[in-house]
């Protein structure tokens, strides 16, 4: 029987495509970006960057080998490729672009992934907050609203799905009882240990809570609440 493996994720996923995504490309673009930054770097899809990529892939390909069942000739011919790439003196999107793809190749020969068929996340803005510092993601009053709680299935097969769990699900108890959590903010989803239960934070993020910036209503504070994978319903804790 294929184990199920849960790993809990942040961030806003738009579409994806294993293959090559917008999201992906986008992080790939950003990254370039840190990179001038960080080595006083002037243009994009440097030489410079485009042999750091190189050099990083080829050393995670020799680590991987190292992992029992490792598909070796896969990750040989792989880091060759690399190897193949003609890097100039000239920046070069479709060269960095083509070792970033070999990059991602190699990751996904980690014979560890092939027991990964779900892949649990929620979708989350920004604070509501224009001098923003890390602790206000986890204020209700500078939440806002939007957002889910998503499983990926099969994450790294041809075509993965993305799954609301809430989407059918209403609330069984409290002062919620008998709605969806819709149009909220949620944060820091956890998993049982057995992979029947998620555990979750939600709250309301109301527009007059982002004004007032009180936790003292329930609409501005984060509740926690648990989903039975089995059943379409969640139950607030607290």
């Amino acid at each position: 029987m294929k184990k199920i493996i849960f790993l809990i994720g942040l961030g806003l996923v738009a579409s994806i495509n294993i293959a090559l995504s917008n999201e992906v490309v986008k992080d790939w673009m950003e990254q370039d970006a840190q990179f001038m930054v960080k080595n006083n770097v002037t243009v994009a899809f440097s030489p410079e960057h485009i042999q750091s990529v190189v050099d990083s892939a080829i050393v995670l390909a020799e680590r991987i080998k190292a992992i029992p069942d490792a598909d070796i000739g896969k990750l040989t011919a792989l880091a060759e490729s690399l190897k193949s790439l003609k890097i100039g003196m000239e920046p070069s999107e479709s060269l960095y672009m083509e070792a970033r793809k070999l990059k991602r190749d190699i990751v996904r020969c980690n014979p560890h992934l092939a027991n990964l068929d779900k892949l649990l996340f929620i979708k989350k803005h920004d604070a509501n907050d224009p001098s923003f510092h890390m602790c206000d993601q986890f204020y209700g009053f500078t939440a806002v609203p939007g957002g889910g709680l998503i499983v990926l299935e099969n994450p790294f097969a041809d075509e993965p799905k993305l799954v609301n769990l809430l989407e059918n699900s209403v609330v069984e108890q409290g002062r919620m009882k008998g709605r969806k959590l819709e149009n909220g903010a949620f944060l820091s989803p956890e998993v049982s240990f057995g992979g029947k239960t998620i555990y979750f934070a939600w709250c309301e993020a109301k527009p007059s809570d982002a004004s007032s910036r009180k936790q003292t209503e329930q609409s501005a504070r984060q509740h926690d609440h648990r989903l039975g994978i089995s059943k379409a319903a969640v139950v607030p804790e607290a």
